[in-house]
């Protein structure tokens, strides 16, 4: 389709009603990928490469994915090259390396205290922990790491160095 008209989130809207957006039952469901709207049949090519891209991003529990819903750190860590793969900090390949339970929850602090939004006793809270513990592990992985998870500088790198493990393990160029 080619409009001005906002049709691919009116396709969208059309597939969610008609049931397709549903989860399934057994965990399998059909993806669609959708791209964002273009006005000139010479953007076709372009509109094709974005739901491609929309479609990877899809998945049994959102099998309908509009390429203007991909997150955009999401789509840069998924799609970063090997290039990118070796500015991953030591630090975070041991913690991510690390088999014991206190790299598993330093992690884990770090992504719960910036999706609460550096609230250290909302963080307690979610994790189930005394604040003081909250503090303690953000301190260890200010040492661990040398940045400061309390910054808006050092907590992004942080969850970045840690999505790219995570997405791409130690597959890393030498």
């Amino acid at each position: 389709m080619c409009s001005e008209a906002e049709t691919g989130r009116k396709l969208l809207q059309v597939l969610r009603r008609g049931g397709l957006g549903k989860r399934a039952a057994n965990g399998h469901a059909a993806c669609v990928g959708i791209s964002r709207d273009v006005a000139e049949v010479t953007r076709l090519p372009e509109a094709l490469a974005e739901a491609e891209i929309a479609l990877q991003f899809a998945s049994a529990a959102h099998p309908l994915m509009h390429f203007s819903d991909i997150d955009l750190a999401d789509l840069l860590v998924r799609r970063a090259d090997r290039i990118a793969l070796r500015l991953i900090p030591a630090w975070a390949q041991r913690l991510h390396a690390g088999e014991d339970g206190q790299s598993r929850e330093l992690s884990r602090t770090i992504r719960a205290f910036t999706d609460c939004n550096f609230n250290v006793k909302r963080t307690a809270h979610v994790l189930g922990v005394h604040t003081n513990t909250v503090y303690f592990r953000l301190n260890r992985m200010k040492k661990l790491s040398g940045l400061d998870p309390r910054s808006y500088a050092g907590a992004p790198t942080m969850l970045a160095a840690l999505r790219l493990l995570e997405i791409h393990g130690g597959a890393q160029a030498s």
